[in-house]
């Protein structure tokens, strides 16, 4: 089995999704990251 792992990473901060609201913006994360892995089997891709 092979694996692959994609990383994907968001600068929040500098581009937010929503605007800010006024003393809220302690609460708004810097950056955002998720991560996914799946297995390959390379004899089942023949």
């Amino acid at each position: 089995m092979d694996c692959i792992e994609v990383t994907l990473r968001y600068d929040y901060a500098s581009h937010p999704l929503v605007p800010l609201l006024p003393l809220l913006d302690f609460a708004v994360p810097q950056s955002l990251a998720s991560k996914a892995t799946v297995e390959i089997d390379p004899v089942s891709l023949l």
